[in-house]
């Protein structure tokens, strides 16, 4: 027959376990319950200490946890900046809870606390269930108190009116200690939000939907299968002055305030335990988000919380990356590459990926499965068309929605584009655009860039074959102008003496000589290529030049004598 087996350990150090057999070893070989936090043989609270702060000399030689997820969380210690509840029972959903800074009592005085997921590696009927580790310790050791650890799903935050920004969810777990003065457990107790597979008593139910999954046990004295098995062979369990920890801790004894570092914890103070969460939910255990540590004086899940710890605890999380190019230009294919990694500590079913601009369901490869695995990732490429009536920059984003059990993780990643959209225009003119023949035109070139805002600069070239230009290439910013004007000794002539092919008839025998110039240009890193061309006509107005000069003068002249010449300039030619 299988029972829930409550381990109990006294005084300084308390543990609890839930097995869904009384195997005890499959529990120890993963994290130490041993009374302290110092690392001997398996983990302990060092290494998750450690993992937080690696740098710390107390750290020196001790290895890195192999939780699959940890954490170390430290609580401001009995001063008015302390997190507190200010109005909260465990019985009442998260979204009637409240907080507010103050300073608690002594003994429900939290200073720190850790939380660590592992999964049993095997071999033994425990292979591949999951045990969570938690624990805290706290300032006064005189007095009651009551020691409740909650693992959400929901990732719950504090928000700055006083009150929480979510609320619980189903599966949520409570694990509750209650301590006596002197050390003593009167009671440990497992509750879940919502019903479970176990005891499922309804708590309050009038307040809300905590249900007990395992009763409490008076454990001193009571029946070692029902509580447990002593571990009275660790000196370290109940010596006050014993280096547990490599964190500080500061005990409120009887002379005062008392901080020692490395963190020698007297009796009372320190509080670990651990937890079969497979045995609790042996359908899968569900994605944990955020961890509370709390206490309070009183024993009843009805009676007010005191003290205040909360923090983060993802246990399932998507982390989801979109790569495609910088720029794009209208009607190219845009290649988009989607890599969505697993980087939480358990396995994810995949739900729904989308993107906002492309279905994926026609990707041209999808190499996501239907289950992603802790540290694996999957890859989608796709190519997409960009439109000529898009957003510029064209920004889309691509959401992961992976599931387990009724927990989601989800994860997205927005790509922004800019569409390039290279114009140019070319200018050519000539001047003048009439002449006789023999005469000369001077031509201008003058290249745009009308390119739209965001787009590289361009790099041109310009040819001329009858002008005989080849310029460039030369760079061209957007809404500047680049302009070839010869100068007066380099005048493009041309003499109408001979026809030119390139010329055709015009009216009363007149010619119209007509040359193009042509501009070519490229975004810089693109091979996307623009043109554009213009030409510009001369008309040459027809006739031929016939001229004869004539000098005259006297044949002999003398020193100091005034001479005359006549010169005669004579176009022969008709018409001209």
């Amino acid at each position: 027959m299988n029972r829930h087996i409550l381990i109990l350990w006294p005084v300084a150090t308390f543990c609890l376990l839930l097995f869904s057999s009384p195997a005890f070893s499959a529990v120890t070989d993963l994290f130490e319950m041993d009374g302290n936090g110092t690392t001997e043989v398996y983990d302990d609270a060092a290494n998750i200490y450690c993992d937080e702060y690696p740098a710390d000399p107390d750290c020196a030689g001790v290895a890195a946890s192999s939780a699959l997820a940890d954490g170390y969380f430290v609580d401001p210690l009995n001063t008015q900046d302390d997190d507190i509840f200010g109005g909260a029972k465990d019985s009442l959903d998260i979204t009637e809870w409240k907080w507010k800074f103050g300073k608690s009592n002594a003994k429900n005085d939290i200073e720190h606390a850790f939380a660590a997921l592992y999964q049993h590696p095997g071999p033994g009927t425990d292979t591949g269930k999951y045990f969570l580790y938690f624990g805290m310790d706290k300032l006064d050791n005189s007095g009651d108190a009551a020691l409740g650890f909650w693992f959400l799903v929901n990732k719950t935050e504090k928000e700055g009116d006083g009150t929480f920004s979510v609320g619980h969810g189903l599966g949520d777990v409570l694990i509750q200690a209650d301590v006596t003065q002197g050390g003593d457990i009167d009671r440990i107790e497992v509750y879940t939000w919502g019903e479970n597979g176990l005891l499922n008593d309804p708590v309050a139910p009038s307040q809300g939907l905590l249900h007990r999954a395992i009763a409490g046990t008076e454990c001193n004295g009571g029946d070692p299968e029902a509580c447990g098995y002593m571990n009275n062979g660790d000196p370290n369990d109940t010596n006050a002055g014993v280096d547990l920890t490599p964190w500080s801790f500061t005990f409120k004894g009887p002379g005062g305030p008392t901080t020692t570092d490395p963190g020698a914890h007297p009796v009372s103070t320190y509080f670990e335990a651990g937890l079969n969460l497979s045995a609790l939910f042996p359908n899968g255990i569900p994605c944990l988000s955020s961890f509370v540590a709390e206490t309070r004086q009183s024993q009843s899940e009805t009676a007010e919380l005191e003290d205040l710890l909360l923090a983060q605890f993802d246990t399932c999380s998507l982390d989801v990356d979109k790569e495609g190019p910088e720029y794009g230009k209208v009607g190219d294919d845009a290649e988009y590459t989607i890599t969505i990694t697993n980087d939480g500590a358990l396995p994810l079913f995949k739900d729904t990926i989308t993107d906002t601009v492309f279905d994926l369901n026609n990707a041209d490869s999808d190499t996501c499965g239907a289950v992603l695995n802790p540290g694996d990732s999957c890859e989608i490429v796709y190519t997409y068309t960009i439109p000529a009536d898009g957003d510029n920059p064209l920004e889309n984003t691509v959401t992961a929605t992976y599931t387990r059990g009724t927990s989601t993780a989800e994860g997205s990643a927005s790509h922004e584009m800019v569409i390039i959209n290279p114009m140019i225009s070319l200018s050519k003119t000539a001047d003048p655009t009439t002449l006789s023949q023999g005469e000369s035109a001077e031509y201008t070139i003058t290249l745009t860039n009308n390119s739209s805002v965001g787009t590289p600069t361009l790099v041109c070239t310009i040819e001329d074959a009858i002008l005989g230009i080849n310029h460039g290439p030369f760079n061209l910013t957007t809404g500047s102008s680049h302009t070839i004007m010869p100068k007066p000794t380099e005048t493009f002539d041309y003499q109408t003496d001979t026809p030119f092919d390139w010329c055709t008839d015009a009216p009363e025998g007149a010619q119209d000589c007509t040359n193009t110039a042509t501009a070519t240009c490229s975004p810089m890193g693109f091979p996307n290529e623009v043109e554009d061309e213009d030409d510009a006509t001369v008309r040459v107005i027809p006739g031929v030049v016939d001229l004869t000069v004539t000098k005259e003068g006297p044949g002999y002249s003398k020193t100091g004598d005034t001479v005359i010449y006549n010169v005669t300039i004579m176009n022969n030619a008709d018409d001209a």
